[in-house]
């Protein structure tokens, strides 16, 4: 049986999707576009006092849906647009996933997110 990982946040939950994505043969431009999304997610939830990915339940997703919404880029000082929102919500479905799969959390209510 596979050794499971122990990740003691999002941070380091992020940076092991990433890993995994690379493994599997993703480009260096996707890996970077994932880190990003799940960066974003990270310090958003940091401020809602989520520091670690057992704790991601599904009103938190909820709740980081809306907050797409109303984001406003730092960049361009516009919205993010519907496909960002949605490859930003597919990235954190994802990590959350695979941390699933390798049994570094033990529930994963992003499924049915």
């Amino acid at each position: 049986m596979a050794e499971v990982r122990v990740i003691n946040n999002l941070q380091e939950a992020a940076e092991f999707y990433v890993e995994f994505c690379i493994a599997k043969g993703f480009s260096e431009h996707t890996a970077k576009s994932k880190l990003v999304s799940l960066e974003r997610f990270r310090l958003w939830a940091l401020r809602q006092g989520v520091t670690h990915p057992k704790d991601v339940d599904l009103e938190l997703l909820e709740q980081y849906r809306l907050y797409l919404h109303n984001y406003i880029s730092l960049k361009t000082h516009k919205p993010l647009g519907i496909s960002t929102q949605a490859t930003d919500h597919v990235h954190v479905k994802m990590m959350m996933r695979q941390l699933f799969r390798r049994r570094v959390i033990t529930h994963n209510s992003s499924e049915w997110f």
